[in-house]
């Protein structure tokens, strides 16, 4: 892959004790903090929703004090669920307030083992990517095309119930 001039490559680094982020612009053996891009660039928009957590969970936050408080909340991404569980804490509306979080990690497990969540939507990211290389695999040596043009996978509902056997298939 060749990337151009302006081009910004976030790697996860994984270290205990070391900025979990780094950039990487593509000028060799040039490596900067996470923090010190954003502070170098404060008006780029590199990470999302990620850059945006402390702010998520304080609108969560104010709409659980609300009135018209939400009865249903839905995550879409595992970053979502981890700040519904705890703004749902921190409200004291944890078990009142019926949740589906996305993903299967140890935090959403526990988040459903508890009470806070109420299902975990598990999509069975192995057999996506198994599926995802075997597609490639096909088409770049037998230039075999899928069917259809979007793939999709299964998408299962994790209960209290089954949390446990799919914690085991997942290898949590």
């Amino acid at each position: 892959m060749v990337l151009g001039a302006a081009a910004i490559v976030a790697v996860s680094a994984g270290v205990a004790g070391v900025t979990a982020y780094s950039m990487l612009k593509p000028e060799p053996n040039k490596s900067v903090a996470f923090n010190d891009v954003f502070q170098q660039n404060p008006n780029e928009d590199l990470a999302g929703a990620h850059a945006q957590v402390k702010q998520l969970e304080r609108e969560l936050e104010q709409r659980l004090s609300a009135p018209n408080a939400p009865e249903l909340i839905c995550s879409v991404f595992a970053v979502g669920s981890e700040v519904v569980a705890d703004a749902l804490v921190s409200s004291g509306k944890a078990g009142k307030v019926m949740v589906i979080g996305n993903d299967l990690f140890p935090e959403s497990a526990l988040a459903l083992r508890r009470g806070i969540f109420t299902n975990i939507v598990y999509k069975d990211p192995v057999s996506l990517a198994y599926r995802g290389a075997k597609t490639l695999g096909e088409y770049l040596l037998w230039g075999k095309t899928p069917a259809e043009p979007v793939q999709k996978g299964a998408v299962e509902m994790v209960f209290a119930s089954n949390v446990d056997r799919y914690c085991e298939l997942a290898g949590i």
